[in-house]
């Protein structure tokens, strides 16, 4: 789990104003971490909380991350709170959650549970 948690925080780190790994420890504890695993390697990790959820993925990962898993863990998100939440912090990270569906709502996205499902 540390090793998908410190992709997570490399993958990050230049957004978390200096925070250590023992300090991006500090801000997750209590998330869920679910590691990405690409080709045997590990990925970064998708962090979830009540409705919010998050993907860390390390920069060579990119459009190569988003599978049967990660898709899986968003919709149990979805599922069990009638809405995910994430953040965008940068154009790519906007492109991406509104391919998903996501539509902003102030400074976060929100993905609705839509037809029951």
């Amino acid at each position: 789990m540390d090793d998908a948690l410190f992709a997570a925080y490399e993958s990050a780190k230049d957004r978390l104003n200096g925070a250590t790994f023992s300090a991006f420890k500090v801000m997750v504890a209590g998330w869920n971490v679910f590691p990405l695993v690409i080709c045997g390697q590990c990925a970064g990790a998708v962090l979830t909380n009540g409705p919010d959820i998050h993907a860390c993925v390390l920069p060579q990962y990119k459009g190569r991350w988003f599978n049967k898993q990660a898709k899986s863990i968003l919709e149990n998100v979805v599922k069990q709170n009638g809405f995910a939440r994430t953040q965008a912090t940068t154009d790519e990270g906007v492109a991406f959650v509104e391919r998903l569906g996501f539509v902003r709502d102030g400074d976060a996205y929100i993905l609705r549970c839509k037809n029951g499902n």
